[in-house]
């Protein structure tokens, strides 16, 4: 389990029932039907989930690793979401801080010292269990993402 402290929430993150990329092409699996559960846990002064699982393509573990991986690396060149097939959390990516507008050049004084990232948690509707509009915004920082890159890698090498 990852554990991430933004200094006001407390985001919990468990990734189970991963299957590798090889294993999947080995035995023909479909990409789009391998599913793996996503544990996300939040606490901060007015709010604690716990116990709550989502479902995640194993197909969006592999890229959600490729994209966090371009942006440690400065690679991305422009903002960019991932969102998962289901909307349980998203993740927004700015390559050049919150503040840049793609495709922007006449911006001044923006550099890749700004990037940060910003992850959106979906709060469960109680009756349908489904994922709601509304939710919790986490700030994602350099060091945060390269603690999601390094649990990533580990479940994708398992």
């Amino acid at each position: 389990m990852l554990e991430i402290n933004d200094g006001y929430n407390k985001l919990k993150l468990s990734i189970d029932n991963y299957i590798n990329k090889k294993y999947r092409k080995f035995n023909k699996l479909d990409e789009d039907d391998c599913w793996c559960n996503l544990y996300i846990g939040i606490e901060n002064e007015y709010v604690k989930i716990e116990d709550y699982y989502y479902d995640l393509e194993c197909i969006e573990v592999d890229n959600l690793y490729e994209i966090l991986e371009k942006f440690i690396n400065d690679k991305l060149e422009s903002n960019y979401s991932f969102e998962p097939i289901e909307p349980s959390f998203k993740i927004y990516f700015y390559p050049y801080g919150e503040e840049y507008q793609n495709n922007n050049y006449d911006q001044e004084n923006i550099s890749r010292k700004d990037k940060m990232a910003r992850m959106f948690i979906a709060f469960i509707e109680k009756d349908t269990k489904a994922p709601s509009s509304d939710g919790v915004y986490i700030v994602l920082d350099i060091d945060d993402i390269s603690k999601i890159l390094n649990y990533l890698e580990k479940i994708l090498k398992s």
